[in-house]
């Protein structure tokens, strides 16, 4: 595939996978490179935590808490955004 980011770590399989998923369903392309994992790692860790709305989750993740809840408040930035992909022009049925 064009673009496609290459892995060279072997820390990161299961977040390329995700990403090169998102990437491919979203038809936004390879904005990501393997210096932002860390980074896409907590975006996950923070998404998927709030969709499922995790509360009882610990201590493990008790400092994310409030960063989570800043996010989807909209008074905090994300940390990593997935561009949205140029809409494809729509041909007319071909008339018979």
């Amino acid at each position: 595939m064009k673009g496609l980011p290459r892995q060279i770590c072997g820390n990161y399989c299961g977040i390329c996978m995700l990403m090169y998923t998102l990437s491919i369903v979203t038809n936004a392309g390879f904005q990501f490179q393997e210096r932002d994992m860390p980074l896409i790692r907590k975006w996950w860790c923070l998404l998927l935590m709030e969709l499922f709305e995790i509360q009882g989750h610990g201590q493990r993740f008790a400092f994310w808490t409030l960063e989570a809840r800043s996010l989807l408040e909209g008074t905090l930035q994300p940390i990593f955004r997935v561009p949205r992909p140029e809409r494809e022009q729509q041909t007319p049925p071909h008339p018979q």
